[in-house]
């Protein structure tokens, strides 16, 4: 495999990153996230990558970024369960949340499967399936962490409140009969 220049430590060179072989038609989700857990898979530094799994993702915290997975399954009205249906569900949630925080949502990536059968990120080959990719935000800043070490403020949240209240007012509201709105819920 030649050398796709991933960074191991700053300034070292990495010959070849630990990709997870595929099949020649699918990679199951297993593969993936063995991948995307190893620091040697992205192309900036980390020291250590944390995994968040929930129903339907699982989170890769990287020292710097965070990459969404969408697991490819199907619940009730939620439907991920092909490539392009997680394409969709990725650009729709960077659309969304970029509204609040274009800072965080940086876009979406593809992880893709070379011809040798190998796992990358924005790599040459056929794209295996999407990621959200956002800026990792410090867990000390998060507000499960501030609850738990009491510094939650009032104040905080009365602005967190106008801000939502501003942003929501200023959104124009989808056309939605009685009928629609009882088959979404």
């Amino acid at each position: 495999m030649q050398d796709q220049g991933y960074l191991h430590s700053p300034g070292d060179r990495v010959s070849s990153a630990p990709y997870c072989q595929c099949s020649s038609l699918q990679v199951d989700l297993q593969s993936k996230v063995r991948a995307l857990t190893s620091p040697l898979f992205y192309d900036h530094w980390t020291r250590r990558v944390d995994v968040v799994e929930t129903h339907y993702a699982c989170v890769f915290l990287t020292d710097t970024f965070a990459y969404k997975l969408k697991k490819p399954i199907r619940a009730g009205r939620l439907d991920q369960s092909t490539l392009a249906a997680r394409y969709v569900g990725c650009c729709e949630e960077v659309r969304l949340n970029r509204r609040l925080a274009p800072h965080i949502y940086l876009g979406v990536e593809p992880l893709t499967c070379d011809a040798d059968l190998h796992l990358g990120l924005r790599g040459a080959g056929r794209i295996v399936d999407w990621l959200v990719k956002m800026r990792r935000l410090p867990a000390e800043l998060m507000l499960d962490e501030a609850l738990r070490r009491g510094e939650v403020r009032s104040e905080r949240l009365d602005a967190v409140g106008r801000l939502l209240t501003a942003f929501y007012r200023s959104q124009s509201p989808l056309p939605c009969d009685a009928e629609t709105y009882l088959l979404r819920m």
